[in-house]
């Protein structure tokens, strides 16, 4: 549910309230008070408290907070935004989880504050499905320090993207990499924010989060670095139809900025997609490469994978 009043006390003000329920989201709830052409026309600035339920595959944590996030639009292709933040999390710990052993409570609490700065240069398009250009994002977390947290700790990564139109055949490449380094002797980083590959936007011969660390159970366990490259070709066949081939590799792994190439996954296959008016329709069907995984993974979503 996405509600907007816009006017909100005059002017270009507007409220917007989200409302979200899932299998991994069991409840989400936004409310977001913004002011557009502050400071200057080309930014903005946004209070949004919210509190929200997370079920992943390696976690389940329950988090209320408030975002403040500040936005400039330098042209139609880049934007940078800088946002504080402030987290009061519950984490439920998993029965025999090493990480808790000296934990009494089956939840463990925590506080975080800090900075978040981003940066995305998008030229490509079009929009839904991009056919050329190029996607260059890049984030850095200060978590901690000076702003007062449980944990300390720096999160940085990059996304770069581009496509090619050659002919009929679109070519799409990404290249993705991070790396989480802590100031803490616990050398302990929340789980929401640690590295996770797997899934249907991610590495596709692995379901959601299953590729990388593991706890003793088998759950996945996060990581403080990762390396993920995906390749595809995209073919149109009839109608609203076209047909996609990939081939992709990654992994995660615990150690900080830690990059053991020879230790990728790797998955390859084929997809299909459908155009639709909010963009395609996909169902891809990955399969393991030279690895003790042998059982594919099948994906249905909407929206390219990158």
């Amino acid at each position: 549910l996405d509600l907007s009043y816009r006017g909100f006390l005059g002017g270009a003000r507007r409220v917007n309230l989200y409302l979200k329920h899932s299998a991994l989201m069991p409840y989400s709830a936004h409310l977001r008070w913004i002011q557009p052409q502050f400071i200057s026309t080309q930014s903005s600035i946004t209070l949004n408290p919210f509190i929200e339920r997370k079920s992943e595959p390696g976690f389940k944590t329950r988090t209320y907070g408030i975002n403040v996030p500040f936005t400039y639009l330098f042209n139609d292709w880049l934007t940078s935004k800088i946002t504080y933040y402030f987290e009061d999390v519950e984490q439920s710990v998993e029965e025999g989880d090493q990480e808790f052993s000296n934990l009494e409570s089956d939840k463990f609490p925590y506080n975080k504050s800090g900075f978040l700065f981003t940066t995305v240069f998008d030229n490509s398009n079009p929009a839904f499905s991009p056919e050329e250009g190029f996607n260059i994002s890049v984030g850095f977390k200060f978590n901690g320090y000076i702003f007062g947290s449980d944990f300390n700790y720096t999160r940085l990564w990059g996304d770069f993207r581009t496509y090619h139109d050659i002919g009929s055949v679109i070519l799409a490449f990404r290249l993705m990499a991070g790396g989480i380094s802590s100031a803490d002797s616990s050398n302990f980083i929340p789980v929401e924010d640690r590295f996770y590959s797997g899934g249907s936007n991610s590495i596709r011969g692995w379901n959601r989060s299953e590729l990388g660390p593991k706890r003793e159970s088998g759950t996945p366990l996060g990581g403080k670095s990762i390396f993920e490259t995906n390749f595809e070709v995209r073919y149109p066949l009839f109608w609203r139809l076209s047909a996609v081939a990939f081939i992709e590799a990654g992994n995660v792994w615990k150690p900080s900025y830690s990059y053991n190439l020879g230790d990728l996954g790797y998955a390859a296959g084929p997809g299909l997609r459908i155009e639709t008016p909010i963009g395609p329709v996909r169902l891809d069907l990955g399969f393991p490469l030279w690895n003790k995984k042998t059982s594919p993974a099948f994906f249905i979503s909407v929206g390219q994978a990158f």
